[in-house]
């Protein structure tokens, strides 16, 4: 299983894509929760005139950052706004939280204890 993840991460890094619609993500605004990033995002886009309103879900990617330190929200953007001519996926971001998945699987699969 592993190896098969290890030889799709390859291969997507190896060959360019248009469809970058397999990286989008999904979250829902609700401002008395906690979830810090989704309310920093929402936050920047009402600056930007743009409303998500509380209990609206919605898509978007994390896009690279000039800014290496740059957190996640300052990384969002709405799919509907993403540019694939100017804007990239942020493939370590992406490529982190399916590692991390999987280092969470391993430790609990009695074939590597």
């Amino acid at each position: 299983a592993l190896e098969t993840v290890r030889l799709m991460i390859e291969w997507y890094m190896k060959n360019s894509h248009d469809d970058v619609s397999v990286f989008a993500l999904s979250a829902t605004y609700r401002p008395m929760k906690q979830n810090i990033s989704v309310k920093e995002f929402v936050n920047r886009m009402e600056k930007r005139g743009i409303k998500i309103e509380p209990g609206e879900r919605f898509n978007y990617y994390v896009i690279r950052h000039p800014d290496q330190k740059a957190k996640i929200h300052q990384k969002m953007i709405l799919v509907k706004y993403f540019d694939n001519e100017r804007m990239k996926i942020d493939m370590k971001y992406y490529i982190d939280t399916l590692v991390g998945t999987f280092a969470r699987f391993i430790n609990y699969h009695e074939q590597f204890q």
